[in-house]
């Protein structure tokens, strides 16, 4: 699932990119994946690069600068993750608005 939702879009612009606050986000501990933004993706080699970075066990690519996407067993599994990844990036900018460490 790719997608570009206000939260995770913002998340993908913070230099230190998604943190696992919430209990809610406990799925994506170590389980993020970063692509660096390549420009307008007219270039296959871009494809390369995006599957190395997903190789493993990452459930969720974020994208800098861009959006994210999620993987899963199946589409519904991925939607769930994506689901829960928008809310812990809501979480996380919650968090990060209180300006308290």
């Amino acid at each position: 699932v790719h997608l570009h939702t206000s939260a995770a879009c913002a998340v993908s612009c913070l230099e230190a990119g998604f943190e696992c606050l919430a209990q809610d986000s406990a799925m994506f501990f170590e389980g993020i994946a970063y692509h660096d933004w390549e420009g307008l993706s007219d270039d296959p080699a871009e494809a390369e690069h995006i599957g190395a970075a997903v190789k493993g066990t990452a459930s969720v690519l974020l994208m800098r600068n861009h959006g994210f996407c999620t993987f899963g067993a199946s589409i519904g599994e991925a939607w769930v993750r994506a689901y829960y990844f928008e809310l812990s990036c809501k979480n996380l900018l919650a968090v990060l608005a209180t300006r308290r460490p």
